[in-house]
Formats: structure tokens, C-alpha cells, sequence
């Protein structure tokens, strides 16, 4: 009888210790294959050339990147879960996120930042405009993207839109004041926004564009690329490299 319990413990041994290692395994392999997805997307666009004309930037991914694909809606759920977690915001196309991207790859690995999940917001935001004065509703966006509007407000810049003044007089050729910036009353999450939840709250928010960086297609100096990762730096530090949010006692190491 004893032989057999002893029996029966080893094989309940057996098959936890499969299923646990098959686990990680498959967690592994589910990583991996994001990253290769995250470098296929983004180097696809190499050598192609945008409607203006204009050359997207040229990209060396690496295949070991940080990245792990995420909904807006899982987004939500991890904050409202009081999680912690690295955020990016961005999508392959944006001249923004090209120009800045294997920086924050390059903040991540020194930071020894496995996972930063990445979410693709180009076809889920809203998009607004001014028509007769009033702000309008163009496209509405994904009910999750709201929610991440909700959930990130303490950290999200304002959803801005710069229109042309009308001139009465049409012999007015000062350009200063030929635009006006119309507040919506509305956030919104730009590309590249790159955020830290700290148990379920934003505490940072950085883009890595600096305000010597004004052309997304043009060459990128080190004094741009040096103010970029300074901000990935500092958002990749908010949350340790486990996950787990920095302590105060351990906020110098982490």
C-alpha cells in the first residue's frame, strides 16, 4: 500500500514538474515569436517610401527584442489588475517611432528590461478636427481605447489641433498668427509615448524627442539619440526588471 502512494507521488511529482517546465517553455516560445513579429513589421517597411515621397527610415531589429503584442483592452485590464509593467505606444509606419525605436531597445537591455508590452495604435484611436469652429468627431475610436484614456490621464498630453485663422483682411501676410491651437478636452496617446505603471497607476510618461529633433526623416545626430535614451532611461526605472515596481529603499538600484 505504501509502495503504491509512494508510486502514485512520484508520477503527481512527474506531471507537475512537465506541466510547470511546459508552461515556461511555451511563455518562452510565445515571447520569442513577438519579437520576431516586432522586427518583421517594422523592418518591412525598409526601402519603401511613404505618400509624400519620403524614405522610411531603414531598420536593423534585433531578434531578441523586448517586445510582447498587447490589445488596449489588456492594457486596461493590467492596470485595473494594479500590475506592473512597461508600456509602448507606437506603430511601424510612424516616422517618430522609426527614428527612436532600437534606442529604447538599447535603454531596455541595459536596464536588463525583458518585456515591454507593445501596443499598435494606429487604427484604434479617435480621430478629431474643426469644422465651422467646433470640434467634430471624424473617426470614433475602439471603446478600449477610451478606457486607456480613462485609466492613463494623470500622464497623457492634451489632444491638440492646430487650424488655419481666417483673415478678413486677405492682404495679411503675417505668418505668425496664421494658426491657432484649438484645446478639444481630450487626451490622447501620441507616437512614440512610452509609459511606466507603477501597481496599477501611470507615474511617467516619455517620448524620447528632444526639441533639437525635428525631422523624423532626416539624419539622426548623437545629441538626439543621447537625449532619447537619457528619457527611456528614466521611464525603463520606474518599474524593476522582474516587473515589480522600485521601492523607495531600492529606488537608487533599480
Amino acid at each position: 500500500m505504501k509502495k503504491k502512494i509512494v508510486i502514485m507521488l512520484l508520477i503527481f511529482i512527474s506531471v507537475f514538474s512537465f506541466t510547470g517546465c511546459d508552461n515556461k517553455n511555451k511563455k518562452s516560445e510565445e515571447k520569442q515569436s513577438d519579437a520576431l513579429r516586432f522586427k518583421e513589421e517594422y523592418e518591412s517597411l525598409n526601402g519603401q517610401e511613404t505618400k509624400d515621397e519620403k524614405k522610411y527610415r531603414e531598420l536593423d531589429i534585433p531578434s531578441n527584442n523586448p517586445f510582447v503584442y498587447a490589445s488596449a483592452k489588456e492594457i486596461v485590464k493590467r492596470i485595473d489588475n494594479k500590475e506592473s509593467f512597461i508600456v509602448y505606444f507606437g506603430y511601424e509606419s510612424c516616422p517618430w517611432s522609426r527614428s527612436l525605436i532600437n534606442t529604447l531597445i538599447e535603454a531596455a537591455k541595459d536596464n536588463s528590461v525583458e518585456k515591454i508590452y507593445y501596443v499598435n495604435v494606429k487604427n484604434i484611436r479617435d480621430v478629431l478636427e474643426v469644422k465651422k469652429g467646433k470640434v467634430v468627431t471624424k473617426n470614433r475610436g475602439l471603446e478600449a481605447y477610451y478606457d486607456l484614456l480613462d485609466r492613463l490621464d494623470n500622464v497623457l498630453k492634451k489632444y491638440e489641433l492646430t487650424v488655419k485663422k481666417e483673415h478678413k483682411d486677405d492682404d495679411d501676410d503675417d505668418d505668425e498668427d496664421d494658426e491657432e491651437i484649438i484645446d478639444t478636452k481630450e487626451k490622447r496617446i501620441y507616437t512614440p509615448n512610452v509609459i511606466s505603471i507603477v501597481e496599477g497607476k501611470p507615474t511617467k510618461l516619455v517620448t524620447g524627442i528632444s526639441k533639437e529633433f525635428k525631422d523624423p526623416y532626416g539624419k539622426l545626430s548623437d545629441e538626439v539619440l543621447e537625449d532619447a535614451y537619457k528619457e527611456f532611461d528614466k521611464v525603463l526605472k520606474e518599474v524593476d526588471s522582474s516587473g515589480g515596481a522600485c521601492s523607495m529603499d531600492r529606488k537608487s538600484d533599480c
